[in-house]
């Protein structure tokens, strides 16, 4: 190529065509001819005068032509990357303690925590601000409830169900303590929750209230002992228990027993067991046996059987006497006359009597003539509750069982107060001046 260019002179764009003859049959003037217009389109009479500079004047610029950024965007034929979830974010940061801005201090204790978490929850953080470190009373909040109530704050799972019959009063306590009302709630309807706590499982939430000082708790966990009192009063820890608690179950209309000499024996075991000690109880607690409840017979026989020296002791009490006698004679005016009618009251009125509530009896008919015998029972009692309880749970089971105590309810055994009847009657006062139990 580089010698072809050396050998043809440069020429004109215009030179070259005509030299190579492309245009052999026709003149160079008629093909400019045969492309030109016909006529000269006529100017417009705006534009006559105009010189040509002026036709575009004023110049504007596109924004007034009518094209801006501020056209309206049709978002259904856009489709453009998703952005990351913002709670999604907060989440991962908060779950993984990132940038965690306030330490709490419960004892030797640390926890790193977010503020606007604590802030969200409890009424008692809210009242912070932009503060770096909390110090809580261990006496209030401890450490493993608290522990417990972070992980409640930050969970998107129901946090609750990491409740337990063990741990949920400490962290009811510290829920308390630290205003958070939505966990408060959810422990209250755990605790009131019959499933959860009834029977054993509420005798041991009674006596765990009552180190914690929680009277409601004990009052509401009271009425759910019923068939569980005789294995109670056949362990250690119904000689261990306090006057005051023994006074409670004896006084209950809840507790389940065949007759009212259990509950005089089950009084006689936990006296018996330190009677030196008891011995300036024994007008309370037997002031809890109902002798009206008893049949003559063995009013009688607890007064005069010598094969009952543990009867015998605290017949010798005369107050203790006049307690027996006023049942026996109480019994013996229901016998001779029944109860509707006005001599019954007359009677009762004049000596000063009356009429013992009911108990919430179980339906078999038990007699007992000696404490010996009444131990015996107790013993095979636990032995059979004992193998019952290791047998694995039926499902059909519970339901029957659950349907047997509703018809037994329904035969006139005491309905279950619910935590707001409780809440609602904890403060009438009795005779006596003590709390009356609905």
């Amino acid at each position: 190529m580089a010698n072809n260019d050396k050998e043809f002179p440069r020429r004109s764009a215009m030179e070259s065509i005509m030299g190579q003859g492309c245009f052999l049959d026709g003149s160079l003037g008629s093909l400019i001819a045969s492309t030109a217009p016909a006529h000269k389109d006529k100017e417009s009479a705006e534009y006559e005068g105009k010189a040509t500079d002026q036709i575009l004047d004023p110049e504007m610029s596109l924004n007034r032509l009518g094209h801006t950024a501020a056209d309206q965007i049709d978002w259904h034929l856009v489709k453009l990357p998703e952005k990351a979830n913002l709670y999604l974010e907060l989440y991962q940061r908060i779950t993984n303690l990132t940038n965690a801005d306030c330490k709490v201090y419960i004892g030797n204790e640390q926890f790193q925590c977010h503020l606007i978490v604590l802030q969200c929850y409890s009424e008692i953080f809210d009242q912070y601000v932009s503060v770096k470190k909390v110090e809580l009373p261990s006496d209030k909040v401890s450490a493993q409830a608290f522990s417990f109530i972070y992980e409640w704050m930050i969970t998107g799972e129901p946090a609750y169900t990491e409740l337990s019959r063990d741990t949920v009063l400490d962290v009811f306590n510290a829920a308390k303590y630290l205003k958070i009302k939505d966990l408060t709630e959810q422990c209250w309807a755990f605790i009131d929750n019959t499933e959860v706590f009834s029977e054993g499982t509420a005798f041991m939430l009674y006596m765990n209230a009552k180190n914690k000082d929680l009277e409601d708790v004990r009052e509401l966990m009271l009425p759910r002992i019923q068939s569980f009192f005789l294995m109670l009063v056949s362990s250690q820890d119904w000689l261990d228990l306090e006057k005051q608690d023994v006074v409670n179950f004896l006084s209950s209309n809840y507790i389940r027993v065949t007759c009212e000499m259990e509950i005089y024996m089950s009084a006689i075991r936990w006296l018996k067991y330190k009677w030196e000690e008891r011995e300036e109880d024994v007008l309370d607690i037997m002031g809890c046996v109902r002798f009206g409840n008893i049949s003559p017979w063995q009013l009688v026989d607890i007064k005069r059987n010598p094969e009952n020296p543990e009867f015998l002791r605290l017949t010798s009490i005369p107050e203790i006497c006049k307690m027996i006698d006023d049942g026996l004679a109480f019994v013996i005016i229901k016998y001779w006359y029944g109860q509707a009618n006005e001599d019954y009251q007359r009677w009762n009125n004049m000596l000063g009597l009356q009429e013992p509530p009911a108990r919430n009896w179980s339906g078999a008919d038990k007699t007992y003539f000696t404490y010996r015998e009444f131990l015996i029972y107790l013993d095979q009692y636990r032995r059979n509750q004992i193998l019952e309880t290791s047998k694995p749970k039926d499902r059909k089971q519970v339901t029957d069982l659950k349907t047997y105590l509703k018809q037994e309810v329904d035969k006139g055994a005491p309905r279950i107060p619910t935590m707001d009847e409780f809440l609602s009657t904890r403060k009438a006062v009795g005779d006596k001046g003590q709390k009356v139990i609905p």
